[in-house]
């Protein structure tokens, strides 16, 4: 069975959990393995579970990124999709 990029992900950041080490995730794979399956956790309800981890692997990571682009990139969609959520939610608080 092949794993998929997205699964091995995971699995780096539950080791990094079990560890409470968030900063391995950036020791054990590759950014652009990191920048291409970052959103899809973030973007999923039934991976967010696993933000908060990468997020403070990104913070540890930053001043030794090869990519702090892509991160400031995820970081902006983080923020715009947590500001469009809030926005509708209020929409219908209003109404």
């Amino acid at each position: 069975m092949v794993q998929s990029t997205l699964d091995y992900m995971i699995q780096a950041i539950k080791r990094a959990e079990e560890k409470k080490n968030p900063g391995e995730i950036f020791v054990s794979l590759p950014e652009n393995l990191i920048w291409s399956n970052a959103r899809s956790i973030f973007d999923n309800p039934e991976l967010s579970d696993y933000g908060p981890t990468l997020l403070q692997s990104i913070d540890e990571a930053f001043t030794s990124m090869n990519e702090r682009d892509a991160a400031c990139d995820l970081l902006l969609h983080i923020l715009t999709s947590t500001t469009d959520k809030l926005n509708v939610w209020c929409e219908i608080e209003r109404t």
